[in-house]
């Protein structure tokens, strides 16, 4: 099918031509030779020619600067968080097995509900940001070359996903999070780095990652503070429960189902921009970055797991229940 009238074209300086028809017609045409077609050999040969780009984005000072100001807002908004949280807890009077009490004990316990509801507010708009992306921003198919180099108006959910990890990071540790919870911050640094300053930096995949999969942490934080406040899960029965079947449903959907065909596309690319390099930084950066990524692969896996587990559990313990009763 010939795109311009001329001489022969290359296979790649095809999909540019066609890419220009489709940026001035609208039309979806790109994607009957992207690279969701499977052709691992045409994807080789586009992968190939994105060496030529700049290493780093335009301006990866601003982007630092942006990290900043978005640390700085987070850090100011738990700190208000926090003072509401405390006052609240001097104010209500509740058992001392909740972990109200003074000293070191309920500093922590304190800290850990700010946390929590800082982290709900933040997965909130993390979730809404990145479903939005999803759904009406980002076409269902388009070219190898632009879900590595492309979309850098999405990089602002990468400098989010930092700030917020920069800032759970050192908390989580305050309040002894699980060791696979610090690892797994660590690692979305790590990611997030790609598309937050390289040009070669597989946006198109930031609002799923940084984002869509964030519905799962809304129901999350409330099963946690369900969980570790057994007054509440006393007085408000339904809504734990509701909160506990909302994450499990979510997080099976999200983190499982939708998340194996992203990652795996993600690390496809990512390993042929890195068999293509002929630098050993840049291979050093994106087997990182593949590393990464199957760490977090397989923390959901892990996570799933427990939840599936849990969810057998509470259902083997209801048909005792129904059977003794």
């Amino acid at each position: 099918k010939r795109i311009v009238d001329g001489p022969p074209v290359s296979a790649f300086e095809a999909l540019g031509a066609e890419a220009e028809v489709k940026m001035h017609t609208g039309t979806g045409e790109i994607g009957s030779i992207s690279s969701s077609s499977g052709d691992a050999s045409s994807d080789l040969d586009v992968v190939s020619t994105l060496h030529g780009n700049p290493i780093f984005l335009p301006d990866p000072i601003s982007t630092a600067q942006s990290i900043l100001s978005y640390l700085a807002a987070l850090a100011v908004l738990h700190l208000v968080l926090h003072v509401a949280v405390a006052g609240v807890g001097k104010n209500k009077n509740r058992p001392k097995t909740s972990g109200g009490g003074g000293g070191a004990g309920g500093a922590r316990t304190q800290l850990q509900n700010s946390y929590k509801v800082t982290s709900l507010v933040m997965n909130g708009l993390l979730a809404g940001l990145g479903t939005y992306h999803f759904y009406f921003t980002l076409p269902n198919t388009t070219a190898a070359s632009e879900r590595i180099a492309g979309y850098e108006e999405l990089g602002m959910l990468s400098a989010i996903i930092i700030a917020y990890n920069l800032w759970a990071l050192p908390v989580g540790l305050a309040i002894k999070e699980p060791s696979e919870m610090i690892f797994h911050h660590v690692a979305v640094l790590l990611v997030a780095s790609l598309p937050a300053f390289f040009t070669n930096g597989f946006r198109y995949f930031t609002p799923f990652f940084f984002g869509l999969i964030e519905i799962s942490s809304v129901p999350l934080v409330m099963m946690n503070a369900f969980r570790e406040n057994p007054h509440l899960d006393r007085e408000y029965p339904i809504t734990s429960l509701i909160a506990g079947g909302s994450f499990a449903v979510s997080f099976i959907v999200t983190r499982v189902i939708m998340w194996m065909p992203q990652s795996y596309d993600f690390c496809r690319l990512a390993f042929l921009l890195c068999y293509t390099s002929e630098s050993f930084g840049g291979r050093a950066i994106l087997g990182a970055g593949i590393l990464a990524n199957f760490f977090l692969t397989a923390l959901q896996l892990f996570w799933a797991r427990k939840i599936i587990n849990g969810v057998m559990d509470v259902l083997l313990l209801s048909k005792k229940v129904k059977e003794t009763s």
